[in-house]
């Protein structure tokens, strides 16, 4: 079922980010939601994802999410979504 608008997806610089990141890029692509991405596969603080979401939801309409990738300050088997 995809989903009426996009989800701001980023990842941070710790070691798991990538593999759960095309893990979440992949669950996402195959249930049809439209993902926006940080270019040139970048990483992404978690204040830049929010400001995209609030930046989209102002403009009306259908309403974005959100998904960040990172263990925050814990330790990188701590990682998570």
């Amino acid at each position: 079922m995809a989903l009426p608008a996009p989800c701001y997806v980023g990842k941070d610089t710790h070691a798991l980010s990538e593999p759960a990141f095309i893990s979440v890029l992949e669950v996402l692509a195959a249930n049809g939601v439209d993902v926006i991405v940080q270019e040139n596969n970048g990483f992404t603080p978690t204040p830049a994802v929010s400001n995209a979401i609030l930046v989209h939801n102002k403009k009306g309409g259908p309403l974005a999410d959100g998904i960040v990738i990172t263990p925050s300050h814990n330790p990188p088997e701590d990682g998570g979504i």
